[in-house]
């Protein structure tokens, strides 16, 4: 951890997590690797925020989605939990990078996992999140609208659709 003063808390399923902040040469690297990864699906996204056309901000959603999908290479993942988890203190736990202690704690909780590692990023790059702010309301009003039955949905762990999220 870079810094001895914690960066923020949270309450996540139960446990409370503690983020510090990443040393700037390891923030470079993960922001680089979150920027080939979201900005991509958020680039199909951006120049339809005005359209009200349905049927183009249905594709056009389902088309940053798969965008987003398709950016997420299982090494980059692991780099960016791994190194996002690297900051992280559990009360009850410690460490999250002490060991196997990250494994043990998020052993069956896969979701839970990627909850804290978004809080990590959430905290480390606020000011990179905060700018992308008004898209990703547009776009959650854009999910929140589609109607039952629509061909858009939101991708599962493996890309396959289910109906639980997680925001970041």
């Amino acid at each position: 951890m870079s810094q001895s003063k914690p960066a923020a808390t949270r309450e996540i399923d139960g446990h409370t997590y503690t983020v510090y902040m990443l040393d700037p040469d390891t923030a470079i690297d993960i922001a680089a690797d979150l920027q080939k990864w979201i900005l991509p699906a958020l680039g199909e996204l951006a120049g339809l925020a005005s359209d009200e056309a349905d049927g183009i901000v249905q594709q056009a959603i389902a088309g940053a989605i798969r965008q987003f999908v398709s950016g997420a290479d299982k090494a980059t993942i692991k780099r960016i939990i791994h190194t996002m988890l690297r900051v992280v203190v559990c009360d009850g736990v410690g460490k999250l990078s002490d060991g196997d202690a990250w494994k043990a704690h998020f052993h069956g909780r896969y979701w839970q996992m990627l909850r804290v590692t978004a809080f990590a990023v959430e905290v480390n790059f606020l000011d990179f999140f905060g700018g992308l702010a008004g898209i990703r309301t547009w776009v959650t009003g854009q999910l929140a609208n589609l109607r039952p039955g629509s061909s858009v949905s939101q991708p599962g762990a493996a890309g396959t659709s289910s109906g639980s999220s997680s925001t970041v």
